[in-house]
């Protein structure tokens, strides 16, 4: 043992090996546990006596353990001048790099040692990275159902929106009931859309989106507040033509 310390006892208990000193503190060069055919254990308990973070080595895996029901772990580390730059925090499942002067940056590399996904915090701009040479990215996104709604494949350049439709938000007409999907509407001389009262109106807009199980992929000029009554949405996939007669519902085309 390396330092110095006035008394020591070390012995091996039922429950591990014990290392007391009369100041409680051991100053040593270098503590090794296990090996001899044994695998060495690091246990630091609370005074419950329940194990709060453990450095386990086992024959078929390595493991760093903190934290226990009522206490969550955390994990700090600081970087050259004393500044945090890592925190993993077990309580809100953060994980936070940077700070202190730094730029975080989160990498994940293949077998081959090539990053194959990045974020990046650089001084004069912020970087996701996804994909490699011969492993192009792609970012698929769902909704609550696990259906596909959103997917970008860098592979063959394509973005795809699974909702079919187009649409773009206009503000109402002070209606008492406001036009279902699928009716045709029009922009009046305020610029508001109201349903279409006559054949071949040549102020048609398109017809209202959300008819059938057709909802709208892109929504143009989504404003935070309408001046609308009960804001709509008018489709530019389904636009008016001389078929179409004055308040006719609209078949949804997928």
């Amino acid at each position: 043992m390396g330092g110095k310390c006035k008394q020591a006892a070390v012995y091996h208990g039922d429950d591990g090996l014990r290392i007391f000193s009369n100041e409680d503190v051991i100053i040593a060069d270098t503590l090794i546990l296990g090996s001899g055919n044994a695998n060495g254990t690091v246990s630091v308990r609370g005074k419950d006596g329940q194990p709060l973070i453990e450095l386990l080595a086992r024959d078929d895996e390595a493991v760093i353990g903190v934290g226990q029901k009522g206490r969550p772990g955390r994990l700090t580390m600081y970087n050259a001048t004393q500044h945090q730059s890592v925190d993993l925090n077990a309580k809100t499942g953060r994980l936070q790099l940077g700070g202190g002067g730094l730029d975080g940056a989160v990498s994940v590399l293949g077998a081959d040692g090539e990053p194959l996904v990045e974020l990046l915090g650089k001084p004069d701009e912020c970087v996701i990275g996804l994909g490699q040479s011969k492993r192009p990215g792609r970012i698929s996104i769902y909704d609550d159902a696990g259906r596909g709604t959103v997917e970008i494949n860098g592979k063959v350049g394509d973005i795809t929106l699974f909702n079919a439709d187009c649409a773009e938000e206009f503000d109402l007409a002070g209606l008492r009931e406001p036009p279902k999907a699928g009716y045709v509407v029009i922009l009046d001389e305020q610029g508001c859309l109201r349903p279409a009262q006559s054949p071949y109106d040549p102020r048609v807009a398109g017809v209202i989106s959300g008819a059938g199980d057709c909802r709208p992929a892109l929504v143009l000029d989504r404003r935070e507040q309408s001046q609308a009554v009960d804001p709509s949405r008018c489709s530019e996939r389904f636009l008016a033509g001389p078929t179409l007669r004055p308040n006719q519902y609209a078949r949804a085309i997928s």
